[in-house]
């Protein structure tokens, strides 16, 4: 049984000071002092009462955990304990939600790792291969350096070669040069040696057919004659040495010696100095070449 005191609505303990009015309402000690203070009446009938008529109660109480409690009480814990359980509940719901979404995030972070980590291994033997290419790489440009290193040697070897088969070229070339100009020059002197011969057999002949003792047709022919086979003569000459000269054009080129241009020149000049001084051309001035 639980007895409360009307003024502070508080229980009444057996370790509390309680007291009674003649009226017979049980009140805390404290509580009734301090009620007469202000009113010398009853607090719960307004009868009157003094502090002569209070009277000290002592109660005793059971020990018993096993007492029924009134429903007002038991109501109140009741709904104390149900606004609890609905903040647990909603606490719960909340956390429960929480939970679901981390472990939904821990899922999708769990994904996340697996790529990254598959990403990795990948990259790694992506690593190890181009490791091994560029092993395969480096040796193969140490390869080609010492390959190229040789075909620089045979370049060299080659062009020391291709020198010497420059040079013995050239001096076939040279040489087949000399035997061209020799031959010509043979030409030329023999054709020379022809034309002076008939120019002055002609001019002889002129000579010993001058005056009015030519009476005769005949020796007018073989003077019309002779003087067509030494303009003949003489047109055979220029191209030989017109080709005597082309054949010493490269001399530079080939390095050839000039004493052939030289003397032809000069057979030339001499020529041409004898003709105007009116001597007949003699056998040493024919076109000769000299030593090659």
């Amino acid at each position: 049984m639980n007895v409360s005191c009307v003024i502070c609505s508080e229980l009444l303990t057996p370790s509390g000071d309680i007291c009674c009015t003649l009226c017979g309402h049980i009140f805390h000690y404290a509580c009734l002092q301090s009620w007469l203070k202000r009113s010398k009446t009853c607090p719960q009938c307004r009868v009157k009462t003094t502090n002569q008529r209070i009277k000290r109660i002592y109660l005793n109480f059971s020990n018993d955990d096993n007492v029924v409690k009134d429903s007002v009480s038991l109501q109140n814990e009741v709904d104390i304990l149900n606004v609890q359980l609905k903040l647990r509940n909603d606490e719960l719901n909340k956390l429960t939600k929480d939970n679901v979404k981390s472990r939904n995030e821990i899922a999708h972070l769990k994904q996340k790792i697996f790529e990254v980590e598959h990403k990795i291994s990948s990259t790694n033997k992506i690593i190890l291969i181009q490791k091994g290419q560029i092993k395969c790489y480096e040796l193969l440009c140490s390869n080609i350096k010492e390959e190229n290193e040789k075909l620089k040697e045979k370049i060299k070897y080659f062009q020391n070669i291709q020198n010497l088969i420059d040079v013995k070229k050239r001096n076939e070339m040279r040489a087949d040069v000399r035997w061209l100009l020799r031959r010509c020059a043979a030409n030329v002197n023999l054709s020379l040696r022809c034309a002076d011969c008939e120019s002055s057999t002609i001019q002889t002949f002129s000579r010993s057919y001058r005056g009015p003792a030519r009476a005769s047709a005949a020796p007018v022919r073989d003077i019309f004659s002779a003087g067509y086979l030494l303009r003949e003569a003489r047109g055979l000459r220029s191209p030989l040495i017109t080709t005597a000269t082309n054949l010493l054009a490269p001399k530079s080129r080939l390095k050839l010696p000039v004493s052939a241009v030289e003397i032809v020149e000069g057979t030339q000049k001499k020529r041409k100095a004898g003709q105007k001084g009116g001597k007949p051309p003699t056998e040493g001035s024919a076109f000769v070449v000299g030593p090659l």
